[in-house]
């Protein structure tokens, strides 16, 4: 699926864009970040190499039930949010600022309220999950701030993960909060 609309907006003197991600964004910063993260899942085996992000990125575009977004300062990726559907009424959602220089602005906050709301509108969804490793304290203080609340029956795809959930609606009121 692809995301047919820029959203942009002003945080501390920087001009953001949320927008979809193509192939000529995947940079050298961005692979770097996906291979020394210890929490990117896919990463656990092999390297990323180009071209390995180029056909995720492209599968993703091409889907029906899957997004990835980038949110870009002066049209450089500085990070993305991606969702899976589930279920009729269900999206999984990850997110990953790998600039560090971005770090602590909310923006991760911004990202998953913004492609919730997408979602909500183009799918009609209710609910967003997000499954977190026991050790990202990062990833469970963000999705506690966004009101997100663990799951306990939502089967996991690792014994080490948490499963959080949020309606729609509480994001969206959120996100009003931090506009």
């Amino acid at each position: 699926m692809i995301l047919k609309e820029v959203y942009k907006f002003k945080k501390n003197n920087f001009i953001f864009k949320i927008k979809k991600i193509t192939s000529k964004d995947i940079s050298k910063d961005y692979l770097q970040g996906l291979n020394t993260n210890k929490f990117v899942r896919y990463n656990i085996n092999q390297k990323i190499n180009k071209s390995f992000q180029i056909n995720y990125i492209d599968e993703h575009n091409k889907s029906n039930d899957k997004i990835v977004v980038g949110i870009f300062n002066k049209n450089k990726l500085i990070g993305t949010c991606g969702a899976q559907k589930k279920s009729k009424k269900k999206y999984y959602i990850g997110i990953f600022i790998f600039n560090t220089k971005y770090r602590g602005m909310k923006l991760s906050k911004i990202l998953i309220c913004y492609l919730s709301h997408y979602l909500k509108k183009k799918e009609n969804i209710s609910y967003v999950y997000a499954s977190v490793n026991r050790k990202n304290n990062i990833s469970h203080n963000l999705f506690n701030a966004l009101n997100f609340k663990a799951n306990l029956r939502e089967k996991k795809r690792y014994k080490s993960d948490v499963v959080y959930f949020v309606k729609i609606k509480k994001l969206l009121e959120i996100n009003n909060l931090l506009n």
